[in-house]
């Protein structure tokens, strides 16, 4: 197989498993065709068509089994990138080692849908992270041994909260298989490992690159759950923005400044914008009356 066909064949795992099995090879034999003869790169409108088609594909299928799927699935995603923002942070964290571990295990419990065992380590990093408040004045603050860093304001405790409530309603509205949202891979957990280990690498010019590289994937998902809810009719990946931008909108709002004040303005344009993309492209897997 030539480069081209193996970098188009890569691009199909875009498309379902099912999906790939049943029209892979016809799907590759046309895109083939319509390559110019030895052009060595994809073209990137092609490569987006592709990409688009199989997430269309995909909203499709979760569509199918049942449309309120398409919203727990989005939810599910933005629990998983918030425990996986948390993870980020803890990595940096090295003196704290059981926070780290504690952090992946949360991780790694939302993304195979582990509901209890997220649910309880969840809780029991808020405890942790709370407990400036909630042990003020008890004089346990000395006794309680400290697994991780502890915060003295109720906005940062958002960044837990939200998964919490989150996997909550995905417990009990998952008791409708229908709507129980799939599980996700773990090699979602590369991300915070990549960019984390970026900043152990220590000095200003390599935190300064994953400084932008955080920015560029943070543009990225923007561009592309707008793309996705356009053109593919996916609603998840606009459904999974808007879950993740709440923690922040909590921390800005508990700052009193006109930075702050104009961040959080821009932060709920881009929530409602999600949500209503959302709520477009969910509506176009409704069946007519």
């Amino acid at each position: 197989m030539n480069p081209t066909a193996r970098r188009w064949r890569l691009l199909l795992l875009a498309y379902p498993r099912d999906y790939r099995a049943a029209h892979g090879e016809e799907i590759l034999t046309t895109v083939l065709d319509g390559t110019a003869p030895g052009r060595r790169f994809l073209a990137p409108r092609e490569v987006v068509g592709l990409l688009v088609g199989g997430a269309a594909r995909r909203a499709s299928v979760a569509a199918a089994t049942h449309p309120g799927r398409l919203w727990t699935e989005g939810v599910h995603l933005g629990v998983l990138l918030l425990v996986l923002a948390n993870l980020g942070a803890a990595l940096e964290q090295t003196w704290a080692p059981w926070w780290i571990a504690l952090q992946a295990l949360t991780a790694v419990a939302v993304a195979r849908r582990w509901t209890t065992v997220a649910l309880g380590a969840l809780v029991l990093s808020a405890l942790q992270v709370s407990r400036p408040l909630l042990l003020a004045g008890t004089g346990l603050n000395g006794v309680v041994p400290f697994l991780g860093p502890a915060y003295g304001d109720w906005a940062m405790l958002a960044r837990w909260v939200v998964p919490i409530v989150g996997m909550a309603v995905l417990a009990l509205i998952g008791r409708d298989l229908l709507v129980r949202p799939r599980r996700r891979s773990l090699w979602w957990l590369l991300l915070p490992t990549v960019l984390g280990a970026g900043m152990l690498a220590g000095g200003d010019l390599v935190d300064a690159v994953v400084i932008l590289l955080r920015l560029g994937v943070e543009v990225v998902a923007v561009v592309g759950a707008v793309v996705l809810a356009v053109r593919a009719a996916d609603p998840r990946p606009a459904v999974a923005l808007g879950v993740f931008l709440l923690p922040g909108l909590a921390m800005l709002a508990d700052e009193r400044t006109s930075l702050t004040h104009r961040l959080w303005a821009v932060s709920l344009a881009v929530l409602l914008a999600m949500v209503a993309l959302a709520h477009r492209a969910a509506l176009r897997h409704q069946a007519p009356t």
